[in-house]
């Protein structure tokens, strides 16, 4: 259990430093050969996996709840511990501010790159790498830092949070490119740490016989409210311009954000 957070961090690692160096692969791959040999690599790079997973050795649960249960009493069980929780309804909501403010942002930077900076695909490829790096250096950063435990508050986390908000407003705001760059990938730093400390928690916190609903719904949450986010931000940047609509959102999650530190603090 106290190597749990350390696993998470790795993990997240090594999926923002193959988001970061895969692109520039696939890219390389496409412009030597051909889009299949691109294609024919990505299907190569499952097998080591495969291969991994044949080794996996699961250990046996002595937990009662980790009995088989039909679909939909298992999924309300799931449901009924999480809001029962409150370290992992805690976590979930402040992932899903996250997801949906933050990371839905760093879903529409096309938006960016070419109708604010005129930048095109050239421009987004920057971008894109920006949030890599930041998301990388992220869990860089993370990794030096004490483990988080279960009882910990969610303080960190809401600094955190206001911290890559604060961001996304003044990204909406800026007229340099170079500080746009930087301002995205302090966003995916942000969001990268948001999620490895709320994962972790939820982590620590459950026991095996709840562990794989529970992280389900983290699941979908993270995906969803990502996902919704740059879909509603989509939107409004469509109606009122990105550089309008990133200073308002972020003002308003802001505002949700210091209202659940307050009750936090009260409770």
């Amino acid at each position: 259990r106290d190597r749990v957070a350390s696993v998470i961090n790795i993990v997240a690692i090594n999926f923002n430093l193959a988001r970061l160096t895969g692109p520039a692969i696939g890219g390389w791959l496409i412009a030597q050969f051909s889009v299949g040999a691109a294609l024919g690599a990505v299907a190569l790079c499952y097998v080591p996996f495969l291969a991994a997973l044949a080794f996996l050795r699961i250990r046996e649960r002595e937990d009662a709840r980790a009995r088989l249960l039909p679909f939909r009493a298992a999924l309300i069980e799931g449901l009924r511990h999480v809001l029962a929780n409150n370290v992992i309804r805690q976590a979930l909501v402040l992932t899903v501010l996250g997801s949906f403010f933050i990371h839905g942002t760093l879903e529409i930077l096309p938006v960016l790159a070419d109708g604010v900076f005129d930048r095109g695909a050239a421009g987004l490829g920057m971008l894109t790498s920006a949030s890599g790096f930041g998301a990388l250096m992220g869990g860089l950063l993370l990794a030096l830092a004490p483990a988080p435990s279960a009882s910990s508050g969610p303080a960190g986390v809401q600094v955190l949070g206001a911290a890559g908000l604060v961001a996304t407003g003044a990204l909406g705001a800026v007229s340099s490119w170079p500080l746009a760059l930087v301002l995205v990938a302090f966003m995916a730093a942000c969001v990268t740490a948001i999620s490895i400390i709320c994962q972790s928690r939820i982590q620590m916190d459950i026991d095996d016989g709840i562990r794989g609903r529970a992280m389900s719904l983290w699941v979908v949450v993270v995906i969803g409210s990502a996902a919704a986010g740059a879909a509603v931000l989509g939107a409004m940047s469509d109606l009122f311009g990105i550089e309008r609509t990133l200073p308002v959102i972020a003002t308003g999650a802001l505002v949700i954000l210091g209202v659940l530190a307050l009750r936090t603090r009260r409770a």
